[in-house]
This record gives C-alpha cells, sequence and structure tokens, in this order.
C-alpha cells in the first residue's frame, strides 16, 4: 500500500524495491495482459497491437507468459499485430512451451477487387518465415 492508501506492486530491483509502473513499458504492459487473463477466466481476450510498448527482443517471452497464463485460465486470446518480429516471436515461444499447434495466423490478402482471409498453421507460417528468410 501507498501512503495514499492506493494497491501498489513492486519488483525487487538491486536489493531495492520498485514499483512497477516505473520499470517500463513492456513489464507493464506484460503485466497488465497478465493480470486481465486472470482476471477473466474463460474469456475470449481481443488485444489489439500486442506487440506495442515491448522491445521486439522480448516477443518469444510475451508469448510464452501470455500462452501460458491463457491456458491457466482457460481463455483464448486474438491478438492484432503489423510486426512481422511479433509473429516469428508468437511462433519461437509457442513451440518453446510445446503450444505451437494451438497457433494460427490469419492474414488478409487482396485479390483483385476481393479481400480474402488466409489461415496459416504454425507449421505452415515456419515454412513460410524460413523461405523468406533464404530469399534475404
Amino acid at each position: 500500500m501507498t501512503p495514499a492508501g492506493t494497491a501498489q506492486i513492486y519488483l525487487r530491483a538491486a536489493g531495492q524495491l520498485l514499483p512497477v509502473k516505473l520499470a517500463g513499458d513492456g513489464l507493464n504492459k506484460l503485466m497488465f495482459l497478465l493480470l486481465s487473463i486472470m482476471a477473466h477466466p474463460g474469456a475470449l481476450l481481443l488485444i489489439d497491437e500486442i506487440e506495442t510498448g515491448v522491445h521486439y527482443s522480448a516477443y518469444a517471452d510475451l508469448w510464452k507468459s501470455v500462452a501460458q497464463m491463457a491456458e491457466a485460465c482457460g481463455c483464448q486470446i486474438i491478438a492484432t499485430t503489423h510486426s512481422y518480429e511479433c509473429i516469428v516471436g508468437a511462433i519461437e515461444g509457442l513451440q518453446a512451451i510445446g503450444a505451437g499447434e494451438r497457433f494460427c495466423y490469419f492474414r488478409i490478402d487482396r485479390q483483385g477487387e476481393t479481400a480474402a482471409a488466409r489461415r496459416y498453421s504454425d507449421a505452415l507460417l515456419c515454412t513460410a518465415i524460413d523461405t523468406s528468410l533464404e530469399v534475404r
């Protein structure tokens, strides 16, 4: 509790207690997502631009944490992103915890005047990513 009587979460850093809100956007985003999942067991959670505020090097860990909490709370997550690195992080993070088969990616492509949604499983997406990396 703060002197004003409000609840505050702290983490221990270098032997001192630091309010989480001072720890940075990435950690605060992760805490918000995990607490939202815990507060709504069995829910469908929609997360717009999940990578916002998170450093690209932490995407795999972000996805691992979100997936593990969602599974523990029986939640389904639908997240949007425009980030190729975030999608790669999702695949890496979910495969690391054995949850890769539960991940799929939808992309909306234009074909002339028509827009069509295409579904990619993690295996197909990994093949597409590996192929694009070889071309670079």
